[in-house]
């Protein structure tokens, strides 16, 4: 001081900050990778601070789940040295190989210190998409032993389970069985395999008959897949026949007279057939005499689906001799898709 004296001699200037406190925000982030790797998520400052800044960080489930899908972080401080801008935080995800949607988690943003937590980015989405195949269905062939109006189903099959809904469609067609006659004809449906299953039943019904057939097939097939790709898109149910075949038998027959007029004699199938039967026949003497008598015939009788009687022509010897009547036989052998009930016609020719 010159010509005076100090009473104050310090003053305090202070430089008030005119940058505002720095706000602290978190941003979405993904991960493609399911192979027990780390999601790896960024942590902001809207600007550069000379003080050290902390902030609390946790996890908590939305689609995901903790310990299933991502291993989850309780409260954990981070921090800002000054003149930090960015920090990253490690989450781990955890490795599966099911097909499943994409699933999100949330990391929250918490008490903050020297800084404030954006109210518009303070939880962030993290998301993990799927990167697993979607898995293969299948459909099993199989046979029905019953045909009194019985369902059999097929079986529709996963490779591996999924946690997506599944759907396929299905329908019946024509194999050698007929729609209507054998089984019922099923139009397009859709089957519905729910997260977690990995099976689901095709039902087709069997139309009752008792007609003695061949075993006749039902195809169903797999179209229209969705979060599904088809392995085996064709299904066929054997229906198999359990129907008893029918049986042979030929009747007797009296020739009323001795003319060379052919005559006939009836051979019977117990019920229709939707087979071709066949039965062997052949005469053979009795007191009647083949040339002298009758001419000897043998063949074959063939009844075709759905008949039921069939003749065999046999032809007499005429002459002029007073005799007694005369007897001779037809005798059936070698049946086919049948059995034989009576296998001999006895033939009396009349004088």
């Amino acid at each position: 001081p010159v010509n005076a004296t100090i009473s104050d001699n310090q003053s305090e200037v202070t430089i008030t900050d005119d940058e505002g406190t720095p706000v602290l925000s978190v941003a979405d982030a993904s991960t493609s990778d399911e192979t027990a790797t780390n999601l790896v998520a960024t942590v902001s400052l809207s600007g550069p601070s000379s003080q050290t800044i902390t902030v609390d960080y946790a996890t908590s489930d939305d689609t995901a789940t903790a310990g299933d899908d991502y291993t989850a972080i309780s409260a954990t401080p981070l921090t800002f040295n000054p003149g930090d801008v960015s920090k990253t935080v490690n989450i781990a995800i955890l490795s599966d190989v099911i097909d499943e949607n994409d699933e999100t988690f949330t990391l929250t943003l918490s008490s903050p210190a020297n800084a404030t937590v954006s109210t518009t980015a303070g939880a962030a989405t993290m998301t993990i998409v799927d990167d697993d195949n979607a898995p293969t269905i299948s459909i099993g062939d199989n046979t029905s032993s019953d045909e009194s109006g019985a369902v059999t189903n097929l079986i529709a099959t996963l490779s591996a389970a999924s946690e997506k809904t599944i759907t396929v469609d299905y329908a019946t067609s024509d194999g050698t069985a007929t729609a209507g006659d054998d089984y019922t004809a099923v139009s397009t449906t859709t089957l519905t395999f729910n997260a977690g299953d990995v099976s689901k039943n095709i039902p087709v019904t069997v139309v009752s008959d008792n007609i003695n057939e061949v075993d006749e097939t039902v195809i169903v097939t797999l179209s229209n897949p969705s979060n599904v790709t088809i392995n085996d898109a064709i299904g066929e149910l054997t229906i198999a026949d359990d129907d008893n075949a029918p049986t042979i038998s030929i009747a007797d027959a009296t020739i009323p007279d001795e003319t060379s007029t052919p005559r006939t004699v009836t051979v019977s199938l117990s019920t229709e057939s939707a087979q071709t039967v066949e039965v062997d026949y052949a005469t053979a003497d009795g007191t009647a005499v083949a040339v002298n008598d009758y001419i000897a015939t043998s063949g074959t009788v063939t009844f075709n689906p759905g008949e039921t009687s069939q003749t065999i022509s046999v032809t007499m010897v005429q002459d002029n001799l007073a005799e007694v009547d005369e007897v001779f036989n037809i005798d059936l052998s070698n049946p086919v898709n049948a059995t034989i009930s009576d296998n001999q016609s006895e033939v009396t020719i009349t004088d």
